[in-house]
């Protein structure tokens, strides 16, 4: 006969067992938002605001999807600016889900819109709005998102913010130049 303490051990091991099968069987989800609110206290460039949420502590959260001219490129102040004076020292919420490598939360940023009419969404998506008025590309590499996309070709064919500049240089592409070492002459 086995002992209590046997049939205990087998009884756990099963359970567990089946426990990690189920684990394994289970669907790979992606996309477990979180949701952070906080002030805006700082917008280091187009793309990027710094909100201090509970207890002081300051978050630093890159808007999902676009990316915003730099701020030595041309229109890079503007979309700085731009951004600014949108969310500067205004209660933000942001849904997101992953850190980029430099530990920045990238996630969807949300101002309450106090413009809203009954019926109306309450909430500006602020990275929707800053490709609508032509202060970013659509990040399309990384966010395949419909809504971005038609956004940035609308603002496109309007020529708004970037888009009225002669031939708007993307980002990614003004950094990857910038990091290329110039030859001596």
């Amino acid at each position: 006969m086995l002992s209590r303490f046997r049939i205990t051990l087998l009884a756990i091991a099963g359970v567990l067992l089946v426990a990690g099968l189920l684990w394994l069987a289970s669907p790979a989800v992606d996309y477990d938002p979180k949701t952070l609110f906080g002030i805006v206290v700082r917008v280091p460039d187009g793309d990027t605001i710094v909100l201090q949420g509970q207890a002081q502590q300051e978050y630093t959260v890159r808007l999902e999807g676009i990316s915003a001219p730099e701020p030595r490129q041309p229109y890079g102040e503007k979309a700085t600016d731009a951004l600014n004076t949108l969310v500067a020292g205004k209660q933000v919420r942001v849904e997101w889900n992953k850190k980029d490598p430099y530990g920045r939360i990238v996630g969807d940023v949300y101002l309450p819109n106090p413009d809203a009419e009954s019926g109306e969404s309450a909430d500006i998506w602020l990275n929707l709005r800053l490709i609508e008025t032509g202060g970013a590309w659509h990040f399309k590499s990384y966010d395949k998102r419909d809504a971005l996309a038609e956004a940035e070709q609308q603002a496109r064919t309007e020529k708004v913010g970037l888009w009225a500049e002669a031939n708007p240089e993307p980002p990614w592409e003004f950094r990857k130049r910038a990091r290329k070492p110039r030859k001596s002459q």
